[in-house]
């Protein structure tokens, strides 16, 4: 094997220690982690270099079938995760101890019908379930409920308690100027947004959408 061969060998060798490191990095991240690329790209570039060199060594073969593996390690692990993930989930109970009996709780999952078109008009509390700090906004909250005059429903949705995915699609969809706060959804889209710390416009939004006949 030529000097150029060797340490072109020795590149392929070193992407994929590298993408094998990153893979028992990236293992416990609950959510797709742009590792998952880095680990995929490391494995076509050793690849394409292992096919360069083209020796018919032990090394080269046992390069090739890494780098092989690393490149399907994405789709896989892709599929893998979110089979994880939803067993993780699939029988844990959102913690309702602590939530007041005024609102009415978001389950796991439900969330993603409030983004059907044809999901009927909605108000949602989106909390970070830091209880303490959202006291004061949540008697304001719970106020509103009670001296409704149409007995318009508040929906309490704890992001901390929730998926990492299901809550960064409901971040994304719902709440996206940031959390905690109160939305109004209409035809399954964000129409109303206040965060719950502007005690003020807090008022006004839920004198406005819940209070009112």
């Amino acid at each position: 094997m030529s000097t150029k061969n060797k340490k072109l060998l020795l590149s392929s060798v070193v992407f994929n220690v590298l993408g094998l490191v990153l893979i028992f990095i990236a293992l416990p991240i609950e959510k797709l982690s742009a590792l998952w690329f880095t680990v995929s790209f490391c494995g076509f570039i050793s690849l394409i270099v292992g096919l360069y060199v083209s020796e018919k060594k032990k090394v080269s073969y046992i390069s090739l079938f890494i780098s092989i593996a690393l490149i399907i390690s994405f789709p896989l692990t892709y599929i893998a995760n979110i089979k994880i993930t939803d067993e993780k989930y699939k029988n844990k109970k959102v913690e309702m101890l602590t939530i007041p009996s005024e609102f009415t709780p978001i389950q796991q999952g439900a969330i993603y019908d409030m983004s059907d078109e044809k999901a009927e008009e909605s108000i949602v509390y989106f909390t970070d379930g830091d209880r303490k700090a959202n006291s004061e906004a949540e008697k304001v909250i719970i106020s509103s409920i009670i001296n409704s005059k149409n007995n318009k429903k508040i929906y309490y949705y704890d992001l901390s308690k929730m998926p990492t995915r299901e809550v960064n699609f409901a971040k994304r969809q719902f709440a996206s100027n940031g959390t905690p706060c109160v939305v109004r959804i209409k035809e399954g889209i964000l129409a109303e947004e206040v965060n719950i710390r502007n005690i003020d416009k807090l008022r006004k939004f839920l004198k406005k959408n819940v209070q009112t006949t």
